[in-house]
Formats: structure tokens, sequence, C-alpha cells
């Protein structure tokens, strides 16, 4: 929350992988890159402070990580993911909710993934207690298969 009403924002440019083994989704793996300088939210002011050296750290650390190293089914369509974030250099454990949301045209496959971390665990402080630590994600996509 920035001045008491939650930031909204994207990223312009993310790539990833995720391998979904229905017959054992336990070795099922999801991998994503983030291309933190492709942040853009509604105010430009906000997106950069979001690229400062205060919060993401583009100039030095352009790039985060997600790596999965768990994956539990918890119904026919979704799943808990557990894995390594790495944002500023840092990585940290943090799980993941995912949802396959249907089959789209032409082969792909629609997600929704929801979950969070705290911003202070990477060393991006600035503004608290006034500003919240708890950043939620809210993420939908499509994914092709094969």
């Amino acid at each position: 929350m920035l001045g008491g009403k939650p930031v909204t924002g994207e990223f312009k440019t993310v790539s990833g992988k995720m391998v979904l083994d229905e017959s054992r989704p336990e070795k099922s793996e999801v991998s994503v890159k983030v291309d933190l300088r492709s942040v853009s939210t509604d105010n430009y002011k906000v997106t950069g402070f979001l690229k400062s050296a205060a919060m993401f750290d583009v100039a030095n650390h352009p790039v985060a990580t997600f790596q999965s190293t768990r994956v539990r089914m918890t119904g026919q369509y979704s799943a808990d993911v557990e894995g390594t974030l790495t944002l500023r250099g840092q990585t940290k454990r943090t799980k993941l909710s995912v949802k396959l949301t249907g089959n789209k045209a032409n082969g792909h496959v629609g997600f929704e993934v929801s979950g969070g971390f705290f911003r202070s665990f990477y060393g991006m402080k600035a503004g608290q207690p006034i500003y919240a630590d708890k950043v939620n994600l809210k993420i939908s996509g499509t994914g092709r298969r094969g």
C-alpha cells in the first residue's frame, strides 16, 4: 500500500517454463524470470520509485527469478508451488497457489497465481512502517502446451 491504497502494476517482460507431469505431479516444475525494468503502474512517480535503489534497484538487479522446489496438487486443477524467489541478489523461500483456468486456442492453457512475500526480507524497507511490508501477488497468464 502506498498512501493508504494498494499499488497495482504489471511487468511487461516475463518469461518462464511450467512442466506439468499429470501422472506424477510432484515431478512438475515451474521457473520464471521477470525483467524488473519492465515494471509499470498508472503513476510514473510510483513506477520510478519501484525501479529505484530503495526498492527493486533495477540498475544493479534487473531480473527477479522464481524456481520451484516442490509442487503439491490441492485439487484437480490447482496446486501449491513452493520455491525460491530471488530479488536484489537475495534468495528466499516462498509459496504460490496456482490454478489452471482452462484450455485456450492453439494448445494454450490459462492460469492464475496468487501468493506474496515480505519486501523487507529482500532489503526493500523504504517507507516502513507507513507502507505495507507484505507484497501480494496476483498473476494471470497463458502458457503453450508441448
